[in-house]
C-alpha cells in the first residue's frame, strides 16, 4: 500500500505525506480512532513500520504522528490533556513510534496538540530531545501539527494570545526540538531572525533545526531533482491503475476479517456456530446489505 501511494504521490510532485499514524486506540471516544491501526503497540508498530518502508522506498517522506501519547485524552476530546506517567509513556505509547521512526527510518515526525502530564507536546524537551534525539539517536526533523504552536498561548496560557506572543512561542517550541512550524496558525517562527539578533536565541539551535531538514532532503534526492513530478502527459498511467485498485479491494477485504484460523490452530470446525452477542448483533448502521437473524443470534 505504501509503495502504491508513493508512486501516485510522486507522479503528482508530492514528496512528503502526513502518515502513518502510530497513535493507539485506547480511548474509544477519541474522535480519531478510525485513523489508528488498533489498540496494540506491537501490531501498530509493525504496520507503521511497513507503511514507512513502502512509502520511503518510493522516495516519498513519511511523517509519523502524533508524537507522543496523543490518543488517550480526557473525555475522549481531541487535543484534550492526557495523563499517564513515564512508565506508561515508555511501555505503551512510545514503542510503536520507535518502530516506525527509528527502525523504519522515517524522515519526519509530527508532534501533537495535547499535553502529557501537563507538558505540551509541541514544547516537550524531554520527549522531543532527551528521548527522541538523545536516547534514540533520531537525526531528522519534527514539525508541529497545524496551528499547534498557537495553543501554547490560547490553550496552555503560557503566553498572551491577544496579541499573540510569537517570540515566546518560538522560544518554547524550537529549542525543545520542534524544528518546523506548520501552517494553520500565526507563523510564530518568523520571529527567529530578531530573536537571534537580540541574543535571546542561539544561532546553533537554528542551525540544528535546518540541518535536520536538509539531511532528509538530501536523502530523498531533492537537491538533484527538486521537482520529481511526472510530465503531465505521463501522470494518468501512474494513478488509479487496475493493479492498485485491485490492491485496494484486497486491503479492504483483509481488514474486515476479524478472525483467521491458519493451520487450524483454533479448535473450530468450519460448521461451528459462533455467537454474535450485543445490541449491534443483528443490525448494521449502513445500507443493510448484511442481515443477521435476530433469533437466534448465531452464524
Amino acid at each position: 500500500m505504501g509503495a502504491v501511494i508513493a508512486q501516485e504521490a510522486l507522479a503528482l510532485g508530492v514528496n512528503q505525506l502526513f502518515a502513518p499514524l502510530a497513535d493507539l486506540a485506547r480511548e474509544l471516544r477519541f474522535g480519531r480512532v478510525e485513523e489508528t491501526f488498533g489498540e496494540d503497540p506491537y501490531l501498530t508498530g509493525e504496520i507503521a513500520y511497513s507503511y514507512v518502508k513502502g512509502l520511503q522506498g518510493g522516495k516519498v517522506s513519511a511523517t509519523v504522528k502524533h508524537f507522543v501519547g496523543f490518543s488517550n485524552p480526557e473525555q475522549g476530546l481531541n487535543t484534550g490533556p492526557v495523563h499517564g506517567g513515564e512508565r506508561e509513556m515508555r511501555t505503551t505509547w512510545m514503542p510503536p513510534f520507535k518502530r516506525a521512526i527509528i527502525d523504519a527510518g522515517a524522515y519526519s515526525i509530527m508532534s501533537a496538540y495535547h499535553s502529557y502530564d501537563g507538558v505540551p507536546a509541541v514544547a516537550n524537551h524531554h520527549t522531543l530531545t532527551d528521548v527522541l534525539r538523545g536516547e534514540w539517536g533520531y537525526k531528522y526533523w519534527v514539525t508541529s501539527d497545524a496551528g499547534a504552536t498557537d495553543r501554547l498561548c490560547w490553550a496552555f496560557k503560557m503566553c498572551t494570545y491577544t496579541p499573540i506572543d510569537s517570540e515566546k512561542i518560538t522560544m518554547y517550541a524550537l529549542p525543545a526540538g520542534n524544528d518546523v512550524e506548520m501552517g494553520g496558525g500565526s507563523f510564530n517562527f518568523k520571529t527567529i531572525p530578531q530573536l537571534v539578533e537580540s541574543g535571546k536565541l542561539d544561532i546553533s539551535v537554528v542551525d540544528t533545526a535546518v540541518a535536520r531538514q536538509l539531511r532528509a532532503k538530501f536523502e530523498l534526492g531533492l537537491f538533484e531533482n527538486p521537482f520529481p513530478g511526472a510530465p503531465a502527459n505521463k501522470i494518468a498511467p501512474l494513478i488509479h491503475t487496475p493493479k492498485s485498485v485491485q490492491l485496494a479491494r484486497q486491503l479492504d477485504a483483509d481488514s474486515i476479517v476479524l478472525l483467521e484460523n491458519h493451520n487450524t490452530v483454533l479448535p473450530l470446525k468450519q460448521s461451528a456456530n459462533i455467537a454474535v452477542i450485543g445490541p449491534m448483533a443483528d443490525f448494521m448502521n449502513a445500507s443493510g446489505i448484511l442481515t443477521i437473524p435476530r433469533d437466534p443470534c448465531l452464524l
